[in-house]
């Protein structure tokens, strides 16, 4: 009997589950909800590829905790909500995400292009490109990668381009 052990940091809802090359367009919603048009939470090895997320009212993916997550290939623009609170319009990861990569996106017109917050450890992001973020008021630039609220730590940002700085 071979045993195989594994550590994930909790036990995941979904495992190897993923989109790709998905269009989704949230024409005039400005509903202020919290919900993305991608969301992953407690999923391991999930992954979204070659996809286009236009006008979202609020965050683009969400990842919460999350372990060994892709985003990649994909482009992303023109969100609604660009000002202070909890849907940033942007890649979130966040509670203790890890081991998660966030490579080769384009972000424009966002706010952020990805935040790392609440414990969001052990991650990559890198090669994305980033155009026309914005808060509130619009004169205002943000970072395109932010560590925000607590403890996100040990995330490797390489290679990016876009305002701001972190």
């Amino acid at each position: 009997y071979i045993r195989t052990p594994h550590a994930l940091p909790f036990s995941a809802s979904a495992k190897w589950v993923g989109v790709e090359n998905l269009q989704v367009v949230e024409y005039n919603t400005h509903s202020g909800s919290s919900n993305a048009p991608i969301w992953m939470t407690r999923c391991a090895y999930c992954w979204v590829k070659g996809s286009q997320i236009t006008y979202p009212d609020g965050d683009i993916v969400k990842v919460y905790w999350g372990y060994r997550d892709e985003i990649r290939d994909s482009y992303f623009s023109n969100s609604y909500t660009h000002g202070p609170g909890q849907n940033n319009a942007c890649v979130f990861l966040a509670f203790k995400t890890s081991s998660s990569l966030v490579e080769n996106n384009i972000f424009e017109r966002t706010e952020q292009g990805v935040m790392l917050n609440w414990g969001a450890a052990g991650n990559v992001v890198g090669y994305n490109y980033m155009a026309g973020m914005y808060g509130v008021p619009s004169t205002v630039v943000v970072p395109s990668i932010e560590p925000h609220g607590t403890h996100p730590q040990f995330n490797l940002v390489e290679g990016n381009v876009g305002p701001g700085d972190w």
